[in-house]
């Protein structure tokens, strides 16, 4: 709960006192409306011998009264019952005072549904609001949705911003009627996308968003691990599963209602083709803004060829006009390595040109040493 401890168990004395007692207080309440099977006793002030110790009410709500005979008296205050027995009296009592006091009430209550310690009915007590009644029903179960609730009444939903009304928001903290039904809801998360398991899950309080993935089986193969949108509301929070995993710390906790959505990385990523003198030569993808350089490309290509001229990588880029342009690129530089590419850039990793010198000089010093053989023999 999002109150103090002190609070909560002051606040559940309190309740549970009143519930024990609420017979009584209901009928000392002089607002308090007589139901059927409640008991009452009749009181004339001088007539003792027209008192009533004890009236039940019976289900066709009347009791059979002294002298007067039958009344119907549900929905009759002690008060207004009272005056009706002083004019019933009156006939063969001069002024009579009565006085009707409530022995038993029955009572009107209400009721708590879904993920509390202690759902069911409740004794109604004039006053009581939200917050009290979750701390009667022993506060809320880790599973339940701490964010909002509703109140049904007479077929009325009534939203309750539960989050507010348990942090002491008088305005949010409503108050219940005889009658009503406070209901609590599941908290519940959603999965989208490259996920093992997606639709609603469940949702204990503390959850983190590593820990709902691994409980629904993890991302699938090529899944955009490093941008996983939380949608919370109008809020959308980017997670780096990548950073989480390097640093737990980062990790974030769940709410009720967050949708979890996780895109294929195929969704935003950007495709190049490479060819020539590397491992592994063909199309390739990255993502804006990681591994997009053209060493990136390189490494994931599974590096160059023995006979590769990194000196002289050529990257065909055609803009929107259709115009295509060439750049020969140095690999053997910073910069070279960490051009940025874009998207569609053709990579062609040349052959190493041979030097006619050097292999002059070679061709010469291999017939030297036949020559120097020949002589040796």
């Amino acid at each position: 709960m999002r109150y103090q401890n002190l609070v909560s168990a002051t606040l559940l004395s309190f309740f549970c006192v009143l519930s024990a007692c609420s017979a009584q207080s209901d009928a000392s309440n002089k607002d308090y409306k007589l139901r059927e099977g409640d008991q009452f006793g009749i009181s004339v002030w001088g007539y003792k011998e027209f008192d009533v110790s004890s009236l039940t009410v019976r289900p066709d709500g009347k009791v059979a009264v002294p002298v007067i005979g039958e009344m119907y008296v549900v929905g009759e205050t002690p008060d207004s019952l009272a005056s009706k027995l002083e004019i019933g009296f009156s006939r063969i009592l001069k002024q009579p005072k009565v006085t009707v006091t409530l022995q038993s009430a029955v009572g009107e209550k209400f009721y708590i549904s879904g993920p509390v310690n202690r759902q069911g009915t409740y004794n109604y007590i004039t006053g009581i609001r939200v917050m009290e009644a979750i701390v009667a029903a022993g506060d809320l179960e880790q599973t339940a949705n701490d964010k909002k609730a509703t109140i049904l009444r007479d077929g009325v939903s009534i939203p309750v911003d539960l989050e507010a009304a348990l942090k002491g928001d008088p305005d949010k903290n409503l108050p219940l009627k005889a009658g009503d039904t406070l209901v609590i809801d599941k908290g519940l998360i959603t999965f989208v996308g490259s996920v093992a398991g997606t639709g609603p899950q469940p949702l204990r309080r503390g959850t983190t968003l590593m820990q709902a993935l691994a409980a629904v089986g993890g991302t699938r193969e090529g899944a955009d691990v490093e941008k996983v949108q939380i949608l919370r509301g109008p809020e959308t929070i980017i997670a780096n599963l990548r950073d989480i995993t390097a640093d737990p710390d980062k990790d974030i906790p769940l709410r009720p209602d967050d949708i979890i959505k996780v895109d294929s990385a195929d969704v935003r990523s950007i495709p190049v083709f490479i060819t020539g003198r590397v491992v592994r030569p063909g199309p390739h993808r990255f993502l804006p803004g990681y591994r997009d350089t053209l060493a990136d490309a390189i490494n994931w290509a599974g590096g160059l060829a023995p006979e590769a001229d990194m000196g002289r990588v050529k990257i065909r880029r055609t803009d929107p006009s259709g115009e295509t342009k060439e750049t020969i690129v140095d690999m053997r530089t910073e910069a070279g390595r960490d051009y940025q590419l874009k998207e569609n850039d053709y990579i062609e990793v040349t052959k190493k040109r041979r030097n006619p010198a050097k292999d002059y000089i070679s061709s010469g010093l291999s017939a030297l040493a036949v020559l120097v053989s020949l002589f040796r023999r």
